[in-house]
């Protein structure tokens, strides 16, 4: 049970954007990690405890006050993990499948975690709340699930700050403000808002089901990628983004692409904590489908516009934007309003190369696959990027009716980067 007497904080505005979005639609998502380890079923469950007590975010409750202002708060609850022997257990694609179409319900943690294992191996999936974390978040979970297994002292942490109040702190004003790539959200007006929030643009949440695809691209194909990609002016991820358009228009025959690119404002605004906590924005950019450019400069102009998205100044003045449209006590519909403004094909949340050890004694961090998401929009991908081992692995998350793209954007990339 919550104690609402012992708030711990009030939610930011992107948590409460997650949060009231949730009511309606269950935004949720998922990190995997396989681990080289021999470890006992009780071993995993004393390191997940370990680790849900250093992180107040994973010990927490939503609650609202009597101003109807949601809180973060005081809980009195354990993460109960399912652990099972690998070979008693599904495979961890489809566990992620089963955890994107079931809910957080009122009064459970924000988090839940099953760990599939052998004598030598372990491949832990955790679920989290978007409310209460993003992507890197996720990773600096499984580095603390690491150093618990290995015996470490986690130590705890304080409750994490939101990005409104990171982004106040700074005390700067932003002095230049270049196109976000979004839509003009700050000239849309509450009653559109929230009429927008009844229109179809979500599917049933009763009947979903998610299909998930991986692949994983090997050293020799990433340093090659990573060497073109230098050279033509744009990054991996402006090149996995084009191919994902590319393969889009093959198959589905679309003639402009609609990217969400969730955004890290930890390095962009100078952020050095690690804690469990949402500190993620986004922006939106378009791929249109033309034979006047070639695929590599198709992906420097995304790379481009997308490092415009990312500077302080538009971070900022996100903020600001958001806490204009989305007031702490205001309608739930809001949110719904807001996140069906960004006229999106796919998410493509790229973790870059993780930031975090490998090696922690005896615990060796194999891969990595997500973040995996659902928003539940009609139409809609979620590719999850990361990069560990020099390997880049990706997992697509779509409703079960839409084709997979996964296998076609590796052909693309593959053709993109032949000699």
């Amino acid at each position: 049970m919550y104690n609402e007497s012992s708030p711990l904080r009030p939610l930011g505005v992107y948590e409460r954007l997650m949060y009231d979005y949730s009511s309606y639609h269950p935004r949720h998502f998922c990190v995997v990690a396989e681990l080289a380890v021999s470890r006992t079923e009780n071993d995993y469950r004393i390191a997940l405890q370990a680790v849900q007590a250093r992180h107040p975010s994973l010990s927490a409750l939503i609650a609202r006050d009597s101003r109807n202002v949601p809180h973060f708060v005081s809980a009195s609850h354990h993460i109960e993990p399912s652990i099972l022997p690998r070979d008693q257990g599904p495979d961890w694609r489809e566990i992620i499948e089963r955890e994107l179409v079931q809910d957080f319900l009122e009064g459970e943690p924000l988090a839940r975690a099953t760990v599939l294992y052998t004598p030598d191996e372990a491949t832990i999936i955790l679920t989290f709340h978007h409310a209460i974390a993003d992507g890197i978040a996720g990773v600096f979970i499984i580095e603390d699930i690491m150093r618990a297994l290995a015996g470490r002292d986690l130590g705890k942490l304080q409750v994490p700050a939101s990005l409104d109040d990171r982004a106040m702190a700074l005390r700067q004003e932003p002095s230049t403000i270049v196109d976000r790539g979004s839509s003009n959200l700050e000239h849309i007006g509450e009653q559109i808002l929230i009429e927008s929030a009844g229109k179809p643009l979500w599917r049933s949440f009763a009947t979903d089901r998610v299909i998930t695809n991986t692949i994983a691209l090997d050293t020799r194909f990433l340093d090659r990628a990573r060497q073109l990609s230098r050279s033509h002016g744009t990054t991996i991820h402006g090149a996995i983004c084009t191919a994902l358009a590319v393969a889009a228009s093959q198959v589905e025959g679309s003639s402009e692409y609609t990217i969400l690119n969730p955004i890290n404002s930890r390095s962009a605004l100078g952020f050095q904590d690690r804690g469990c906590v949402m500190l993620a924005s986004a922006a939106t950019h378009s791929i249109p489908e033309t034979t006047l450019a070639t695929f590599w400069q198709r992906a420097r102009q995304y790379t481009n516009d997308v490092a415009a998205s990312r500077s302080r100044e538009n971070l900022l003045a996100g903020v600001r934007m958001l806490q204009d449209r989305l007031p702490p006590d205001g309608d739930q519909r809001l949110a719904c309003g807001l996140m069906g403004a960004f006229p999106y094909d796919a998410v493509v949340s790229n973790l870059g190369k993780l930031e975090i050890q490998d090696r922690i004694d005896d615990v060796d961090l194999r891969g990595f696959w997500g973040p995996s998401g659902q928003a539940r929009l009609r139409r809609e991908r979620f590719i999850g990027v990361a990069t560990t081992n020099n390997v880049i692995r990706l997992v697509e998350a779509a409703p079960a009716f839409q084709p997979p793209l996964l296998q076609s954007l590796k052909a693309v990339l593959v053709e993109a980067c032949s000699l």
